[in-house]
């Protein structure tokens, strides 16, 4: 019998996100949250200028980020955008209500691109009316 190998290191909260400004449908950040501070310290601490929240940047900065980590995987995770309890969503974009959300989807293409050690934190608002098809999507495709 061989001895069991080392745990695996897992990053178990790894925020991830997008402007908006080339993949919308994957993510956005209101105009609001880019002025908030905590923004302005996660810009510094990832070496992004304010010139540079562009989508294509956040992507490489992710991207260098994981592979870059020393861990053996990392949970990226979504944000689905708020809805009201009738089942309509809140603005999204640059003057919406929702500040901040990251698709499902995204995270996916993250695992395609980067690979197995992206593991998909999946997020679906519970009132969007397709809830259940979409959570039911989501844990199909792993």
């Amino acid at each position: 019998m061989t001895a069991p190998g080392p745990p695996a290191l897992v990053d178990c909260h790894f925020h991830v996100g997008l402007r908006g400004d080339r993949w919308p449908e994957w993510g956005g950040f209101s105009d609001a949250f880019l002025r908030e501070r905590a923004f302005r310290v996660f810009r510094r601490y990832a070496g992004i200028g304010p010139d540079e929240v562009r989508d294509e940047i956040l992507l490489a900065r992710t991207r260098e980020t994981i592979e870059g980590s020393g861990m053996d995987a990392v949970v990226c995770l979504a944000l689905d955008p708020a809805h009201r309890e009738d089942g309509t969503p809140y603005p999204t974009g640059p003057g919406g209500e929702v500040h901040m959300w990251v698709a499902t989807d995204y995270v996916f293409h993250l695992r395609e691109t980067i690979g197995p050690r992206v593991l998909v934190g999946a997020s679906v608002h519970p009132y969007d009316p397709r809830f259940e098809p979409r959570l039911r999507d989501a844990a199909e495709r792993g």
